[in-house]
């Protein structure tokens, strides 16, 4: 069995934001994004909250525009706590991409997560397969037809 060790805080009040799609927690002042939000999709992403003292530490969020979507707005944690990210699609146009930003404060930190929304133009019964976050998705009964390279690729 593998050697455990025990964390102690040097501080009593640290902590931070992690992003979904981000591997390390967000520096203060550095900018941050979430992943494309798409209306075909309709998803929600997350920011982590972190505490990395000894004492629990207070956060709030605030968006700055009303299409974007909060789960909650402030809180205080000992451990860590997921806020929800989603988008108010009626409130944007048709075939339209919106940017807008949520500023993050934990401790005495200030974090700006960057957003972006994308919503597209669909008609009742539009058939469209859509990258979201890196991946298209598509069911293998709507399979065409293949175009092999020449090297095979």
């Amino acid at each position: 069995m593998p050697e455990l060790s025990h964390f102690e805080p040097t501080q009593k009040m640290a902590g931070g934001i992690v992003p979904e799609s981000s591997s390390q927690p967000v520096e203060p002042g550095k900018k941050a994004s979430l992943p494309t939000f798409i209306s075909a999709t309709d998803r929600q992403y997350f920011i982590d909250i972190f505490n990395a003292g000894s004492e629990p530490i207070k956060w709030t969020a605030k968006a700055k525009d009303p299409w974007v979507k909060v789960s909650s707005t402030s809180g205080e944690t000992s451990a860590d706590e997921r806020v929800w990210i989603s988008v108010d699609w009626s409130s944007i146009p048709d075939d339209h991409t919106e940017t807008s930003s949520i500023s993050f404060s934990v401790g005495n930190s200030v974090y700006d997560v960057q957003v972006e929304a994308q919503k597209l133009d669909l008609q009742d019964g539009q058939q469209l397969f859509v990258e979201d976050n890196g991946v298209v998705a598509i069911e293998a009964e709507h399979f065409a037809n293949a175009q092999d390279t020449k090297n095979g690729d």
